[in-house]
């Protein structure tokens, strides 16, 4: 993945007359840091930076200064409005970081803050607290590849606002913004950066519990935009080990500078060939994928994450033809290009020719749309935003997008209600707790959750009194709607 490089100048000096630099604000302290130094600087906004004495006191080389200057913007989150590139040259016997640039004007940071924790907010929306923290990275993993597509030629590509605000980035944009996205949830997380610098590319590491996960949004995510398509998402490089990751690619980095991630658990997932989105549903995960042995079908698939264990709930025709050969050589493309998404209580997926909804409480599959027959090409994936399911149209793999869009008519849900606000109970006892959604008439799935299983647990609306103690217990919808009630057991 080729990526334009930052500029870097390497001679010892250059004449004053090439850069006007003006004189640092903030004043040299030997019990400062470099980092802290920069740091200061960039949140005030200034252009050029200099950093003779801290050059000179630590013994630094320009490549030295370029690394410090990269992994501070790329690792401080509060610094997801500074672009990477930049400049560092000897002006005379002094020193600069110069050639600056923000995403936009000290007076509309706070207005670019507000966009980027909305954007955070939006992608949490999909998860709730019945998850794991896997399971949590993986839906913010399938949000930002499905919402983001690479884009180098875009004003922010490099700067996670690019990723979450604008839905276009390179490699660094995607890092930035899924390290925006690990940071407002609270995980520990780095950026790592490839040590062959004309790849020149970044991902992101993030500890769940006690180890330490890999998850590259940019490779799970096709760098071709004619490659790509509504509802495609990959998971090769997601929740993978430092083992996983290295694979297919020759991707190397100083393994030194990072945490280990030595945990396989997830590197045999059941998912990770799949190029379909991870739905939950009720209990379950659900995604599509070419049927193991019979390649000419591809399966709906019911997932447990606890047990690494799928089940087929409905099977459909899986061959994505090259178009025009239908009828005469049979040609087609390796794979299933079929994705999944949930609205208002239901699943809907797609073949080459349709769009279906798909019911998992009976199993049964309705034919909604086809695509139409002046229409060139086939569906290659659907997306669901807000009530609008958009498919996609193509006449071969690597061509451009032609879109259509349904209009989903049933209500989705827009709140949830209980019965109750509060609960009592002894050991060893139960109650039960209704919801109800609004509007009446959605279908949306309601999920249940208790915040401290050891004092009571749920399932369905019965709450299990299990000891003396005090629990939030939590009713969910699929759209991140939600309500509460307080359990005291005596």
């Amino acid at each position: 993945m080729i990526r334009k490089i930052i500029s870097i100048i390497l001679t010892l000096s250059l004449a004053l007359s090439f850069c006007v630099i003006r004189s640092s604000a903030a004043a040299y302290s030997t019990d400062q840091t470099i980092q802290d130094y920069i740091k200061a600087h960039l949140l005030n906004f200034e252009v050029e930076i200099d950093v003779t004495d801290y050059v000179k006191r630590d013994n630094l080389e320009l490549t030295d200064l370029r690394d410090i200057y990269t992994a501070e913007v790329y690792d401080d989150e509060d610094l997801f409005y500074v672009n990477i590139a930049c400049t560092y040259g000897n002006i005379g016997s002094r020193t600069f970081i110069y050639n600056i640039t923000y995403i936009c004007k000290q007076s509309d940071l706070a207005l670019r803050k507000s966009e980027m924790k909305k954007a955070a907010a939006k992608a949490y929306s999909l998860t709730n607290d019945s998850m794991t923290d896997a399971e949590k990275i993986l839906t913010l993993h399938d949000y930002m590849v499905l919402a983001t597509a690479y884009n180098a030629d875009i004003d922010y590509n490099e700067n996670g606002y690019g990723a979450l605000v604008k839905n276009g980035a390179t490699c660094q944009g995607y890092a930035r913004g899924f390290q925006y996205l690990l940071t407002y949830g609270g995980y520990e997380n780095r950026i790592v950066r490839e040590t062959n610098e004309s790849m020149n590319h970044s991902w992101n590491i993030v500890k769940l519990g006690n180890d330490w996960y890999h998850v590259d949004t940019t490779k799970d995510d096709p760098i071709s935009s004619k490659m790509d398509y509504y509802g495609r998402a990959a998971h090769r490089d997601c929740l993978a080990s430092d083992a996983q990751i290295a694979k297919g690619d020759g991707r190397t980095w100083n393994k030194n500078a990072y945490p280990k991630a030595t945990n396989t658990q997830y590197d045999k997932a059941l998912w990770r060939t799949t190029r379909s989105p991870l739905v939950k549903f009720g209990d379950s995960w659900y995604y599509t994928d070419i049927d193991s042995k019979d390649k000419k079908k591809s399966n709906i698939y019911k997932y447990d994450f606890r047990t690494n264990k799928q089940s087929k709930v409905y099977t459909f025709d899986g061959v994505w033809y090259v178009w025009g050969t239908e009828k005469t050589s049979k040609k087609s493309w390796p794979g299933s290009y079929a994705s999944i998404a949930q609205y208002n209580g239901l699943l809907y997926f797609n073949d080459i020719n349709s769009v279906y909804s798909f019911d998992p409480a009976t199993g049964k599959a309705k034919k909604i749309a086809t695509k139409p027959e002046s229409a060139k090409g086939y569906i290659y994936g659907i997306f669901i935003n807000g009530n609008r399911l958009t498919y996609t149209i193509k006449e071969k793999l690597a061509f451009k997008n032609s879109l259509r869009t349904i209009k989903l008519t049933a209500a989705n849900s827009t709140a949830v209600k209980l019965n109750k606000t509060s609960v009592n109970g002894k050991v060893g006892a139960s109650a039960t707790i209704k919801a109800s959604l609004s509007p009446a008439a959605s279908k949306d799935y309601i999920y249940w959750s208790s915040s401290d299983t050891k004092v009571a647990t749920v399932s369905k609306g019965k709450i299990s009194f299990k000891a003396k103690g005090e629990a939030k217990v939590t009713a969910y919808t699929s759209t991140g709607k939600q309500a509460s009630v307080t359990v005291k057991v005596s």
